[in-house]
């Protein structure tokens, strides 16, 4: 039989209330208590119910990342698994999943992310793209569901997230001048990428 806040209030010898407080991570309990409601949990091995308190609290705790068509393309380009790995470790962190949405066109993602959004699967999308026009971002803008895009910006309304190519390029160079190199070589990716 799983292990239940219950089993765990009464380790800790607390209220069930107080644990579910300790899992909510809520600054009116002290750190005495959250350590001991925090060994019970580990002691029992009990894990929260994700899905019991997504229908109370209406968060599913998942984030819903969305690939673009051409996923090949996506996981030759050395940047993005490392980007995937950053997401899935700060994810983890704050005990967050992900889901991941893609498709052989835009008309299966858009499918994925119409089942994520009205069926409230995650609580906001990262899309690993940028398209300029993209029906997807207006469907997520539309419905005035929390998104943003990583890589360059194609509204000054969308929110995203990006990196300076141009400092990163400035900073690579300069490093290579120290070091008494002449002939510097640049090899990139496709131009149109974000």
């Amino acid at each position: 039989m799983p292990v239940t806040i219950k089993d765990v209030a009464k380790a800790a010898g607390v209220s069930p209330s107080t644990v579910t407080r300790v899992i909510q991570n809520k600054s009116t309990i002290s750190d005495e208590t959250k350590k001991r409601v925090r060994k019970a949990m580990k002691e029992l091995n009990y894990h929260p119910n994700l899905n019991a308190r997504s229908l109370v609290s209406s968060y599913t705790q998942v984030i819903g990342l969305v690939l673009p068509d051409d996923s090949d393309a996506f996981y030759q380009n050395p940047f993005f698994p490392s980007v995937l790995r950053g997401i899935a470790q700060v994810a983890s962190e704050n005990h967050y999943a992900i889901q991941i949405a893609t498709g052989k066109d835009a008309k299966e993602r858009l499918k994925a992310i119409s089942q994520m959004v009205y069926g409230k699967r995650v609580d906001g999308l990262i899309f690993l793209y940028a398209e300029e026009e993209d029906p997807l971002v207006k469907l997520v803008a539309d419905e005035q569901f929390p998104f943003l895009i990583l890589g360059k910006s194609t509204s000054p309304f969308i929110p995203l997230v990006d990196n300076d190519n141009v400092q990163a390029g400035f900073d690579a160079t300069e490093y290579f001048i120290k070091k008494g190199c002449k002939r510097i070589a640049f090899i990139g990716g496709q131009s149109d990428s974000s």
